[in-house]
C-alpha cells in the first residue's frame, strides 16, 4: 500500500500530537494521516501506552461517498482497512517523529473482520479504539525507517472485532524519487473515464452506484468458472477513491479492485453478496501506474478464499498479489476465527 502525497513541511514532527487520554471529539490534523479533506480523516487522537505500543481513537465514517452502510445496516469492512492505514501513518509521525514529506510504503497489508455483527451501525455507535503494536522497529541515521505493525480494532468499551498487519517503510523524498525513476510525482495523465461506461454492473461487484465500479470485462468469469480476468479502470476524479492527485493506483483502490473481483467471481444469478466480504491480504511488489492497462485476476481456491493479482501494463509478473477472505455464508453473520 502506497501513499505518495507531498507534504509541504520537512521538519521533524514534535510529539505534541500525542495525548494522555483518547478523545473522539474532532479529527486529527490532515497531515497526520496524509489526507486532504476532513471527511476522509477517521482518526481522532493518538496516545502512547507503552514501548512501541499505541492507542488511537477512531470513528466510523458518516455519509461517506464510498464507505456506505449495507442493506443490513452494517458498516463497510473496507473502512476498517482505511482506519488501519491511517493508524500506521499517524503513529509514525506522532510517535516516532517521522518528518512530513517522507514517503510511506506499506509493502504488506492485511486485515480481517472477525465478527461482522460488531459492524452494526445502530448498535455499536461510532467510536472505535485501535491498539497498535510496532515490532522489528529499525532506524537509519537516527530516523525511523521501518517496522512491522499489528493492529486491533474494537468498538469503544467492547471486545476486539477486527485486526490487521502491515509492514511499513518510510523513505526520504530523494530516495523515493530515485526509486521511482522516470515516473514523476504528478497528477495522472490519463483522462477520467465516463462514470460506469463499459464497466461491470454494480450489482455484480457488490456496489450500489455504477460510478464506484472499478472493473471492465476482459474475459471476465462465466457462471461456475473458477477464475476470471478484468481490466481495472479507476477514475482519478472520484473523491471517495482519490483524496488527492496521484500518479499511481492507491493501495486502498487496489484492495477494492480485489474485493470487486472476488465478489464478481462468486456472484450468483448476476448479483454479488457484499455481506460475505470479511477482509483481504495484499503484497505490494511494484507501483501500479495510472495510464497503463491494469489487469486484475481472481481464482477461487476454495469458496471462502479467492486468490487475486494485479498486473501493470504488459508486465507478466504481478505488481500486487493477494487473498480475499469471504464468509461461507450469506449476509451479515458472525465468522468464526480461522
Amino acid at each position: 500500500m502506497i501513499d505518495t502525497r507531498q507534504d509541504t513541511g520537512t521538519a521533524s514532527t514534535p510529539q505534541k500530537y500525542l495525548t494522555e487520554e483518547l478523545d473522539w471529539a474532532t479529527p486529527l490534523p490532515l497531515e497526520l494521516v496524509h489526507r486532504s479533506a476532513d471527511t476522509e480523516v477517521f482518526l481522532t487522537s493518538v496516545s502512547q501506552i507503552g514501548q512501541d505500543v499505541f492507542s488511537l481513537g477512531a470513528r466510523w465514517p458518516s455519509r461517506h461517498r464510498f464507505f456506505h452502510l449495507d442493506e443490513w445496516g452494517l458498516h463497510d469492512p473496507m473502512a476498517v482497512a482505511e482506519i488501519l492505514r491511517q493508524s500506521g501513518i499517524a503513529v509514525a509521525h506522532a510517535g516516532y517523529a517521522v518528518d512530513f514529506g517522507t514517503q510511506f510504503i506499506m509493502v504488506d497489508f492485511s486485515f480481517i473482520v472477525r465478527d461482522r455483527e460488531r459492524l452494526n451501525a445502530a448498535a455499536a455507535g461510532r467510536d472505535l479504539v485501535v491498539r497498535l503494536t510496532a515490532s522489528d522497529v529499525e532506524h537509519k541515521h537516527g530516523s525511523f525507517r521501518r517496522a512491522n505493525l499489528h493492529m486491533e480494532v474494537s468498538a469503544r468499551g467492547r471486545a476486539v472485532f477486527a485486526e490487521g498487519q502491515a509492514r511499513l517503510l518510510c523513505l526520504p523524498p530523494a530516495l523515493y524519487r530515485h526509486l521511482r525513476g522516470r515516473h514523476p510525482m504528478s497528477s495522472p495523465a490519463c483522462p477520467a473515464p465516463h462514470a460506469g461506461a463499459g464497466r461491470l454492473p454494480a450489482a455484480l461487484v457488490g456496489r450500489t452506484g455504477q460510478a464506484d465500479v472499478l472493473l471492465r470485462d476482459a474475459g471476465g468469469a462465466t457462471a461456475g468458472s473458477p477464475a476470471g480476468v478484468w481490466t481495472v479502470e479507476a477514475d482519478p476524479m472520484h473523491g471517495g477513491q482519490f483524496d488527492h492527485p496521484l500518479d499511481h493506483l492507491p493501495g486502498m483502490v487496489q484492495l477494492e479492485a480485489f474485493r470487486q473481483a472476488a465478489l464478481a467471481l462468486t456472484a450468483e444469478a448476476g448479483r454479488a453478496d457484499p455481506g460475505r466480504f470479511l477482509g483481504c491480504a495484499a503484497c505490494f511488489r511494484h507501483i501500479v501506474d495510472l495510464g497503463a492497462e491494469i489487469r486484475c485476476t481472481a481464482t477461487a481456491s476454495e469458496r471462502a478464499s479467492i486468490q487475486v493479482a494485479l498486473f501493470n501494463g504488459k508486465d507478466p509478473e504481478p505488481a500486487t498479489t493477494g487473498v480475499v477472505r469471504l464468509s461461507s455464508l450469506s449476509g451479515g453473520v458472525t465468522m468464526a476465527r480461522p
